[in-house]
């Protein structure tokens, strides 16, 4: 679960750090850098969800 919330993080700050730095991006428009991190930050925010919702 570690391993998840880390990625997750991760993926959050990268994904922040590009939007704040470059002026083609905005939450709903991206370049395509911006494309790439915000897939990577959907996928580990899934991958996190579904990890915290089966743990046992």
């Amino acid at each position: 679960m570690a391993a998840f919330i880390a990625a997750y993080i991760a993926a959050i700050r990268e994904y922040s750090q590009h939007l704040a730095q470059c002026h083609q991006c905005t939450r709903t428009v991206h370049c395509p850098h911006g494309s790439q991190r915000h897939t990577r930050y959907l996928r580990t925010q899934a991958a996190y969800r579904t990890a915290r919702d089966h743990r046992p």
